[in-house]
């Protein structure tokens, strides 16, 4: 019996897409195929998304009491995810120092970015910023409440100095 043939070519060229064959076996030992059906993401950016919001609220916690812990200094990023892996915080399994690191310094960032608006916009996010930015944006006052006094400007006044050397 020859296999069956497929219509690869129907199927969409889309990364984020994949598709699912439902393969039966009849009496005779051959088998068929029922249904080819094509499963995309619901949500392109969702599907980006490494790191889940329990993961970045565990990672904002952990951080804001090491930094009370530890007067005012935040840990290495290795100290941080000891202290994750200690707790169980962290949903992501086989995450290093240097990721936790990148997702640090990418939520600081975010959060300066987040300070200056606010800071602009009378010390409040403008209602159309997005819910996840909102929360990251309060749970991380904590964290980093120099940034917030100053509205984030000291961080990208230093970034820049750092650019310009």
């Amino acid at each position: 019996m020859a296999p069956p043939s497929f219509p690869w070519s129907s199927f969409p060229r889309n990364q984020h897409a994949a598709a699912t064959i439902t393969i039966s076996s009849d009496d005779s030992g051959g088998s068929s195929v029922h249904s080819i059906v094509d499963v995309s993401s619901d949500d392109e950016a969702t599907s980006k998304r490494k790191w889940s919001r329990e993961d970045e609220r565990a990672i904002l916690a952990t951080i804001a009491d090491l930094h009370s812990v530890n007067g005012g200094v935040i840990p290495p990023s290795s100290a941080i995810l000891d202290e994750l892996r200690v707790n169980g915080a962290l949903g992501r399994p086989g995450t290093s120092s240097r990721e936790l690191s990148k997702k640090v310094y990418n939520m600081r960032r975010k959060f300066a970015t987040s300070a200056l608006k606010a800071a602009a916009n009378g010390g409040k996010l403008k209602p159309r910023t997005k819910h996840r930015d909102k929360k990251l944006y309060e749970e991380s006052q904590d964290v980093w409440p120099e940034m917030l006094e100053d509205g984030g400007y000291s961080y990208w006044e230093a970034k820049a100095a750092r650019r310009s050397r």
